[in-house]
């Protein structure tokens, strides 16, 4: 099972959903609404898995969780 969970950039709770394409949809108009990133992060339950995206006000995403693999 995968859930989706969202974020302002204060680290303020938003919400969950398990739907992927809610959970996008929800932070694009946060984001654009509140002038500032949100950030959704996957978090698959079987092993505890997460990965990031940043949505931006102007409609962009940046996937968190490639560039912290890259780190590594």
């Amino acid at each position: 099972m995968i859930i989706y969970q969202s974020y302002r950039q204060d680290g303020s709770y938003l919400g969950g959903t398990p739907l992927e394409e809610l959970a996008v949809n929800a932070a694009k108009t946060a984001a654009a609404e509140a002038g500032e990133p949100v950030d959704v992060v996957q978090v698959r339950i079987e092993d505890g898995r997460l990965r990031r995206v940043r949505y931006h006000p102007d409609g962009t995403a940046e996937r968190l969780w490639e560039k912290e693999e890259k780190k590594q």
